[in-house]
């Protein structure tokens, strides 16, 4: 699901997980479906085990499970030090847990602490114009990744074009009417898809057109999960669901389309 990434626009997209997991989300995948593995897999390891957003994130989720100071580790509340001093935090503690939260991660100044980790993470990225390009053009898999059947293949390149735009729109969104859009419109191109290989497969092998069928549900099913899901629970739990559905996207393409499609036109 690969496609060409600008410079400017990964460097933001780090930038963006940073502050995503920071704020306590498990999963930023959904931040760098469209690169290729080596890529997306050396970003998630530097943002995931750094230190000080690891941190970061537990205490934003304590203070969303908690709803106060209580329990922190002494690098949580050396980090609080760090950020306020005794007359602020004193303020501080007697607002919303929503402020509280927005005040640790403006004062953290995550935007410059990720623009020191991407450099130190990706030196060879910096300082590239905003047209050079990141990622390998629809072959994070090479030639694993086609199932040879044009027709398909071209439906595939299409369709994961835009879920990897709406996945985005949802992961940067904190507006709930924009994330059920996004949901909206996915899963309306995924029904197009779904009959568009239903249909494929059908005419050339009735039990294949089933079991792409049955695969499809599942993933509905999962969009559908999360479509629910807005509002009633917190944004990290959220862009976790929508990460999931990405990976399930990759997953069903990897596992089912191209064995399936490979196999129909091996036996023509």
């Amino acid at each position: 699901m690969a496609i060409f990434v600008d410079a400017k626009v990964f460097e933001e997209r780090f930038s963006q997980a940073v502050t995503a997991r920071a704020a306590g989300m498990v999963s930023i995948d959904c931040y760098f479906l469209s690169l290729d593995a080596e890529i997306s897999r050396k970003a998630l390891t530097a943002i995931s085990d750094d230190k000080f957003l690891s941190t970061m994130a537990s205490l934003s989720v304590k203070l969303t499970l908690l709803g106060d100071f209580s329990n922190l580790t002494q690098e949580e509340a050396s980090a609080i030090s760090d950020f306020f001093d005794e007359d602020h935090f004193a303020r501080l503690k007697g607002a919303d847990v929503p402020h509280i939260q927005d005040a640790i991660l403006r004062a953290a100044n995550l935007s410059a602490y990720a623009k020191g980790l991407y450099s130190k993470t990706f030196p060879e990225f910096v300082g590239l114009e905003g047209n050079s390009r990141i990622g390998k053009s629809l072959s994070r898999h090479g030639q694993e990744w086609r199932t040879h059947e044009p027709v398909i293949d071209d439906e595939h390149d299409s369709f994961n074009e835009l879920v990897i735009r709406l996945l985005a729109v949802a992961c940067n969104s904190s507006n709930p009417a924009i994330i059920s859009g996004a949901l909206e419109t996915l899963k309306a191109r995924m029904r197009l898809h779904a009959d568009a290989e239903e249909s494929f497969a059908g005419k050339a092998d009735a039990e294949t057109a089933e079991i792409l069928r049955e695969a499809h549900l599942d993933l509905f099913a999962e969009v559908d999960a999360i479509a629910r899901s807005i509002g009633q629970v917190t944004k990290p739990d959220l862009l976790n669901l929508i990460a999931k559905v990405g990976a399930e996207i990759e997953r069903h393409e990897e596992d089912v389309d191209v064995p399936l499609f490979r196999l129909l036109k091996s036996k023509a």
